[in-house]
């Protein structure tokens, strides 16, 4: 894309469950953004990167979790470094949790975020269209309004999230 840096976690099929090649996450950054790559992951369960913007210190976390019911040990590690932060963050992805359910596993995720991080997660509709569940994600402190996308549907048995902060200090 022109005018845009990409900062890419790609899938390790070596490291994978799946064994595969292909996946992973990647962030779509403006030129005129400065930044710093705090992490970029490609572990057995899961691909993370996170980066923060010099401008306003905010931390930008861009994550895809495999379908398990238990956290690995490694993701609440690195999860764990990474949220625990006073900086302002959003942490977006698909995290393969289903908030809307009455059992959202692995409960230990949703507990670390919503508990111990004071995350709240901000997508309140269905993100997956075959199985109704919402098992994309935006998670942060501060006020944002996501929507929807449905003009962008179709590229992804997913649906498209727009989100924007807005802050409230």
């Amino acid at each position: 894309m022109p005018m845009y840096t990409v900062v890419r976690s790609d899938r390790n099929p070596k490291r994978s469950v799946k064994k595969c090649g292909g996946g992973g996450v990647l962030l779509y950054i403006r030129n005129d953004i400065k930044y710093k790559v705090v992490i970029k992951e490609a572990a057995k369960d899961f691909e993370l990167i996170a980066i923060d913007l010099e401008s306003t210190g905010e931390r930008i976390i861009g994550m895809y979790r495999r379908p398990s019911d238990v956290l690995s040990s490694e993701l609440a590690e690195t999860l764990g470094g990474i949220l625990a932060t006073k900086k302002k963050l959003i942490m977006v992805g698909d995290i393969n949790m289903d908030t809307k359910s009455m059992n959202p596993l692995p409960r230990r995720l949703l507990a670390m975020l919503e508990k111990q991080f004071k995350l709240k997660q901000k997508v309140r509709f269905i993100t997956r269209r075959e199985s109704g569940t919402t098992i994309d994600h935006v998670w942060t402190r501060q006020h944002c309004v996501c929507t929807n996308l449905h003009e962008l549907g179709g590229l992804s048995d997913h649906e498209v999230i727009a989100a924007w902060t807005k802050d409230v200090s």
